[in-house]
């Protein structure tokens, strides 16, 4: 089968239909959505695991890696949009619109916002940091975001239990 699907996405685009369809063709159980759901999940966990411990794979072996663990979580988004009839390629288009509308209400946002900050001058000689180019300003607001989004994890100094526990 490895070899005939290696053959094939020679000959063809592999598309998130594409893929859809195959594993519909493969694996296709109305009647197990929670089951699907809770494989996902399971598949989550692996790769956790394995991205903590940043296993990759070597000379064709997937097998335990970050690769194999990557597939099995697209496997089952795919099944799950299977048994759920939902056309994940349809979905990533509009999606894809909402999130280019977004960020270019973002970007207007920021460039409004960072056009009346006042920067602190360092230093009498140097220039004011208000003469910034605007990217650089806004990367100082998303540093800014970021860090309010992480201020518990700062306060407290990490995130969760991070020890290897294998």
């Amino acid at each position: 089968m490895l070899k005939e699907m290696r053959i094939l996405s020679k000959e063809i685009t592999i598309t998130l239909s594409f893929l859809q369809e195959y594993i519909k063709k493969k694996d296709y159980k109305p009647d197990l959505k929670h089951a699907y759901f809770l494989k996902l999940i399971e598949e989550f966990g692996e790769l956790s695991e394995v991205l903590r411990k940043n296993k990759r794979m070597e000379n064709e072996s997937i097998k335990g890696t970050i690769e194999e663990e990557l597939y099995d979580v697209l496997y089952y988004v795919l099944a799950l949009a299977n048994v759920y009839e939902v056309d994940l390629e349809n979905c990533f288009l509009l999606k894809e619109d909402i999130n280019d509308k977004n960020m270019e209400e973002k970007r207007k946002k920021n460039d409004a916002t960072s056009s009346n900050m006042v920067f602190p001058q360092t230093a009498k000689d140097q220039p004011a940091l208000r003469d910034m180019p605007s990217v650089i300003k806004l990367a100082m607001n998303e540093v800014s975001l970021a860090k309010a989004s992480f201020a518990p994890v700062l306060r407290h100094g990490h995130v969760g239990n991070t020890r290897d526990v294998s």
